[in-house]
Protein backbone atom coordinates (compact mmCIF):
# COMPACT_ATOMS: atom_id res chain seq x y z
CA UNK A 1 0.00 0.00 0.00
CA UNK A 2 2.63 2.55 1.05
CA UNK A 3 5.45 3.11 -1.48
CA UNK A 4 8.87 1.84 -0.47
CA UNK A 5 10.27 5.40 -0.47
CA UNK A 6 8.31 6.16 2.70
CA UNK A 7 9.57 3.03 4.44
CA UNK A 8 13.24 4.00 4.19
CA UNK A 9 15.00 4.83 7.44
CA UNK A 10 17.21 7.81 6.66
CA UNK A 11 17.22 11.48 7.51
CA UNK A 12 16.64 12.66 3.93
CA UNK A 13 13.31 10.82 3.72
CA UNK A 14 12.16 12.40 6.97
CA UNK A 15 13.28 15.84 5.90
CA UNK A 16 11.48 15.58 2.55
CA UNK A 17 8.26 14.30 4.10
CA UNK A 18 8.47 16.99 6.78
CA UNK A 19 8.89 19.71 4.16
CA UNK A 20 6.36 18.61 1.56
CA UNK A 21 3.45 17.53 3.75
CA UNK A 22 2.79 20.88 5.52
CA UNK A 23 2.89 22.79 2.24
CA UNK A 24 0.42 20.39 0.63
CA UNK A 25 -1.82 20.50 3.70
CA UNK A 26 -1.62 24.31 3.72
CA UNK A 27 -2.96 24.32 0.17
CA UNK A 28 -5.88 22.11 1.16
CA UNK A 29 -6.66 24.17 4.27
CA UNK A 30 -6.41 27.41 2.29
CA UNK A 31 -8.85 26.08 -0.31
CA UNK A 32 -11.27 25.05 2.45
CA UNK A 33 -10.92 28.52 3.98
CA UNK A 34 -11.66 30.19 0.66
CA UNK A 35 -14.64 27.90 0.09
CA UNK A 36 -16.05 28.71 3.53
CA UNK A 37 -15.59 32.40 2.90
CA UNK A 38 -17.25 32.30 -0.50
CA UNK A 39 -20.23 30.30 0.78
CA UNK A 40 -20.79 31.59 4.32
CA UNK A 41 -18.56 34.70 4.62
CA UNK A 42 -16.61 33.18 7.52
CA UNK A 43 -12.96 32.17 7.72
CA UNK A 44 -11.58 28.96 9.18
CA UNK A 45 -9.36 30.94 11.58
CA UNK A 46 -9.43 34.48 12.93
CA UNK A 47 -6.20 35.48 11.23
CA UNK A 48 -4.85 34.00 8.03
CA UNK A 49 -1.36 33.33 9.41
CA UNK A 50 -2.88 30.76 11.79
CA UNK A 51 -3.21 28.52 8.74
CA UNK A 52 0.59 28.19 8.67
CA UNK A 53 0.62 26.94 12.23
CA UNK A 54 -2.33 24.64 11.57
CA UNK A 55 -0.54 23.13 8.59
CA UNK A 56 2.41 22.18 10.82
CA UNK A 57 0.08 19.98 12.87
CA UNK A 58 -0.21 17.46 10.02
CA UNK A 59 3.38 16.38 10.69
CA UNK A 60 2.19 14.56 13.80
CA UNK A 61 0.92 11.77 11.53
CA UNK A 62 4.29 10.91 9.88
CA UNK A 63 6.12 11.37 13.19
CA UNK A 64 3.88 8.76 14.77
CA UNK A 65 4.11 6.54 11.70
CA UNK A 66 7.91 6.57 11.63
CA UNK A 67 8.60 6.43 15.35
CA UNK A 68 5.86 4.07 16.55
CA UNK A 69 4.58 1.98 13.66
CA UNK A 70 7.68 1.08 11.64
CA UNK A 71 10.41 1.99 14.17
CA UNK A 72 12.32 4.16 11.69
CA UNK A 73 13.99 6.54 14.11
CA UNK A 74 16.10 8.44 11.58
CA UNK A 75 13.13 9.33 9.39
CA UNK A 76 11.03 10.24 12.42
CA UNK A 77 13.73 12.52 13.76
CA UNK A 78 14.03 14.16 10.32
CA UNK A 79 10.32 14.98 10.32
CA UNK A 80 10.54 16.18 13.93
CA UNK A 81 13.46 18.51 13.16
CA UNK A 82 11.70 20.07 10.18
CA UNK A 83 8.53 20.51 12.24
CA UNK A 84 10.49 22.28 14.96
CA UNK A 85 12.15 24.56 12.43
CA UNK A 86 8.78 25.25 10.80
CA UNK A 87 7.16 26.22 14.12
CA UNK A 88 10.13 28.33 15.25
CA UNK A 89 10.19 30.18 11.93
CA UNK A 90 6.45 30.83 12.28
CA UNK A 91 6.95 32.50 15.65
CA UNK A 92 9.93 34.51 14.41
CA UNK A 93 7.96 35.73 11.39
CA UNK A 94 4.68 36.65 13.08
CA UNK A 95 5.47 37.38 16.73
CA UNK A 96 8.40 39.76 16.74
CA UNK A 97 8.49 42.21 19.66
Amino acid sequence: MIPSFFKKDNYITGLLVGLILPFAFYGVVWLIDMLLFSLFYVHLTRQTHYLYLLSAAINVVPIRYYLVNIKAEKSGIGVLVITGIYILSYFFMFYQA
